[in-house]
């Protein structure tokens, strides 16, 4: 029995009526927030999202709209020191790793 792609499966469900919200299983990262999570793998103290946007080259805007996606669905979470000026730095959760050596990137 072949199973559904992510996509496939968010098809499915809001085609009906009757479901009003999507389970969070049917989210995976595009080809943009794999290359963020494999940039959080490499970045042992933490990524800033103006590093990922270097790295990416990419607009701000774009890397902030990706970061927000995969915090959401719990791939990556941040963390801010408090201190006026501190960067935020973003790291991953095992769940994101888990997809990552799923996918045999890492």
């Amino acid at each position: 029995m072949e199973c559904a792609t992510p996509a496939e499966a968010k098809a499915i469900l809001t085609a009906n009526p009757k479901i009003t919200q999507l389970p969070a299983e049917t989210y995976e990262p595009d080809e943009t927030g794999v290359k963020i999570l494999v940039r959080l793998a490499r970045g042992s103290d933490g990524v800033t999202k103006e590093q990922l946007v270097g790295f990416l080259n990419l607009h701000p805007e774009r890397v902030r709209l990706q970061l927000s996606e995969l915090q959401e669905h719990g791939y990556i979470y941040s963390v801010w020191a408090g201190i006026a000026g501190a960067p935020t730095t973003y790291h991953l959760y095992e769940k994101a790793s888990r997809l990552l050596v799923k996918k045999e990137i890492i």
